[in-house]
């Protein structure tokens, strides 16, 4: 995947997304009365919250909120954007480039990723200055973001695949973002939960992302005391990543096999 080839999709999208400014602010603004319904919330939280979580509930939450967000869009990028071009009947004709086709699904992912990474950055940046309680080593944030990001891009290659065959929106992304998001203690500590969505949370890879962001973020821990939860994460890439390459090769080269590219 080269990189003039994502630059063509996230001009592209860029394009067409200031058509629709509106749209954009919206989803902004949204992001934010979501943040600040925890605002309200934070006052009844008790005060030795911060003591034993080393930051107060709303930079707690804001981080919840800005990871599953970012995650959730790694997670949805590749499969919502393959389901708009089967609907806008233009998939086909993209996927007859000169090129490794799972590549150019992948590249067609690059505005949502970045979308959503952006987003996070800008909800953390608001907390942040509205709240405080943020204590950030840049290095583990960095690496929090690249692992994180990748290990979820991986499970979103698989979800693509997966509406590439069965031409639905995407099930995968959104049972694992719904689950996945109230589990890994996004709104509230993990520790607070019952023994048995503790042992789900224990394999959900998002409790790891969540718990990498907070350690780098709010308690300004450096790469060796996140390297368990980037450990895990990295794990994920490694083997989701090439499983997932595999799976959405496969899944465009039936399609084209039996003519389904084009219909929805």
């Amino acid at each position: 995947m080269s990189v003039r080839m994502v630059m063509s999709f996230l001009r592209r999208d860029l394009r067409v997304m200031r058509s629709y400014r509106a749209a954009m602010l919206g989803q902004v603004v949204g992001t934010l009365l979501f943040l600040a319904s925890f605002a309200v919330v934070a006052p009844i939280i008790s005060d030795d919250f911060g003591d034993e979580y080393g930051a107060g509930y709303i930079a707690f939450a804001a981080v919840g909120i800005a990871v599953t967000g970012a995650l959730l869009s790694a997670l949805q990028a590749f499969s919502d954007s393959v389901r708009e071009a089967q609907l806008e009947g233009t998939l086909e004709a993209i996927l007859m480039a000169p090129v490794r086709r799972e590549a150019v699904v992948a590249a067609m992912g690059a505005y949502p990723l970045l979308a959503g990474t952006v987003a996070a950055g800008l909800t953390l940046g608001v907390a942040a200055a509205l709240a405080g309680g943020f204590d950030v080593h840049p290095v583990s944030a960095l690496l929090a973001l690249a692992v994180s990001l990748a290990a979820f891009a991986a499970l979103g290659l698989l979800s693509a695949a997966v509406v590439l065959v069965v031409k639905r929106g995407n099930p995968l992304a959104t049972l694992v973002g719904m689950v996945g998001a109230v589990t890994a203690g996004a709104y509230a500590p993990v520790d607070t939960f019952p023994g048995w969505l503790q042992a789900i949370a224990a394999i959900n890879p998002m409790t790891y992302a969540l718990d990498a962001w907070r350690s780098a973020t709010l308690l300004g821990e450096g790469p060796a005391d996140v390297a368990g939860d980037l450990a895990v994460l990295l794990v994920v890439a490694l083997v989701v990543g090439p499983l997932s390459w595999g799976v959405l090769r496969r899944a465009i080269d039936v399609a084209r096999r039996d003519g389904t590219l084009i219909t929805y």
